[in-house]
């Protein structure tokens, strides 16, 4: 699938988060903040907050949230947090590839026995938490 969204510009670099839920209807990312946490002089926690909206006619069963760290500290899962109106709807935590890549996919649309539920739906703020090298961060 080729996604074609501001936000997988960044994913590619390793500054963001990427949220599609198909080539044809990709969520729309918008506003991506990055902060660096300080934990112990070597490592930091990056911080990226980024909002994504999901249609209302989203056709597509599954969405997903991926990317690449650089310089990522082995040991560390990523973390995953998602918000609509302040509220935390979702939370996960997935594991980073040898590559410093990561993928989670998340269940946006249900259709069980002909009934539709839309799990995702609307405006939300998605933050990403993954810990790095403090040098891989532009820090000294």
């Amino acid at each position: 699938m080729n996604r074609t969204t501001p936000a997988l510009a960044a994913l590619a670099a390793g500054l963001a988060l990427a949220a599609a839920l198909s080539a044809a209807a990709p969520v729309q990312a918008q506003d991506i903040a990055t902060e660096y946490i300080p934990i112990d002089g070597i490592i930091q926690l990056e911080r990226t907050t980024i909002l994504m909206h999901v249609p209302a006619d989203n056709p597509f069963p599954w969405g997903h949230v991926r990317g690449t760290i650089q310089s990522h500290a082995e040991g560390y899962d990523v973390i995953i947090q998602v918000y609509q109106d302040g509220m935390q709807v979702h939370l996960a935590q997935v594991g980073v590839q040898e590559d410093g890549s990561y993928e989670y996919r998340f269940r946006a649309l249900d259709v069980t026995d002909g009934e539709v539920t839309r799990v995702f739906e609307g405006d939300y703020e998605v933050v990403i938490f993954k810990v790095v090298h403090v040098r891989a961060a532009g820090m000294v």
